[in-house]
């Protein structure tokens, strides 16, 4: 199952130059959904738990095609270029980071697809409390009270 379409990247394109052929942007999105399944830093593998976990569809039809729209837009990963015209001279900086392979899941594409971890808070009080045994109103313990100072005479 490949995790986003040609029209998802057709969609989201906003490079100057004309995508590639639908075929190729195909093969591309096939790749990108191999490599996010092959990814290890990413557990349990997103294929577990597509139907299961809310918004992973959605997350992971994000990351394919934001891995495919930078290959494709920069096939030659440069990170910048400079140039001067007399007398001649030329610059380009490469994204080290991914020059293994022009198609890669960072650690921002991870971190979108990374299970969320949910924790639950019910109240956070600035301040102790304690309940006292004739009401369930709860109200401040004198004992548990820090006088930080500062105040009038202090």
């Amino acid at each position: 199952m490949v995790y986003a379409d040609v029209a998802d990247v057709h969609g989201r394109w906003v490079a100057s130059a004309i995508p590639p052929d639908d075929d190729v942007i195909a093969r591309y999105l096939e790749d990108a959904t191999a490599l996010i399944d092959a990814d290890a830093k990413i557990t349990p593998p997103v294929a577990e738990r597509l139907g299961i976990e809310p918004g992973l569809d959605v997350r992971a039809r994000i990351v394919c095609v934001r891995m495919v729209m930078r290959c494709l837009t920069n096939p030659d990963q440069v990170r910048s270029r400079a140039e001067t015209d007399g007398p001649y001279s030329g610059t380009l900086t490469y994204a080290t980071e991914t020059l293994a392979g022009a198609l890669a899941v960072t650690d921002d594409d991870r971190a979108l697809l990374s299970p969320r971890k949910r924790g639950r808070v019910s109240s956070i009080l600035p301040y102790p409390v304690n309940t006292w045994p004739d009401t369930e109103t709860p109200r401040l313990d004198p004992k548990q009270v820090v006088n930080y100072g500062g105040g009038h005479g202090d």
